[in-house]
């Protein structure tokens, strides 16, 4: 004899607060009543938002995940740093960017026009320094981006 099918169990409005509370949480960390954890015990959850973008429109959804990367967004804040009225650049930065980009020229003017002296060690050697260079130019404009960063959270939690 086959078994009448069951019905699933039905919700109180207690239950049914208590996972609405949860995906609230779940979306703004900040809005969790106290005890709740942001993330549910089966796992985390994807908001909706992410998930109806991406099944109507993947460029604009892509475009939105390119836009979030670290890299991108640093150099958004470091082109922001440049064109902020109120921002004044650390000594650092004042002088040492220019300074890496002088020396990047340099190097490219030496190995080329006035030191060409061993023809296979010269280009080697060129592009090591311009790495070199290189590293410290991402250096001094990351680090200026996070003091640039720090102001900019000041300025809000200020109100100004």
């Amino acid at each position: 004899m086959p078994e009448p099918l069951s019905e699933p169990p039905i919700e109180t409005t207690e239950e049914r607060l208590r996972r609405l509370e949860l995906a609230v949480a779940t979306m703004h960390p900040g809005l969790a009543p106290d005890g709740y954890s942001p993330v549910p015990p089966n796992g985390p959850v994807i908001p909706l938002s992410l998930l109806a973008n991406a099944a109507v429109d993947p460029v604009s959804a892509r475009r939105r995940l390119i836009g979030e990367l670290p890299i991108l967004r640093e150099i958004r804040l470091v082109v922001r740093m440049y064109l902020d009225p109120r921002y004044r650049l650390s000594r650092v930065a004042q002088l040492g960017v220019p300074a890496l980009i002088v020396l990047a020229v340099l190097n490219y003017t030496a190995f080329n026009f006035i030191l060409p002296i061993i023809p296979f060690l010269s280009p080697i050697t060129e592009r090591l320094i311009l790495l070199i260079v290189g590293a410290a130019f991402a250096v001094v404009l990351s680090r200026e981006a996070l003091r640039y960063q720090a102001v900019l959270d000041y300025l809000a939690r200020a109100g100004r």
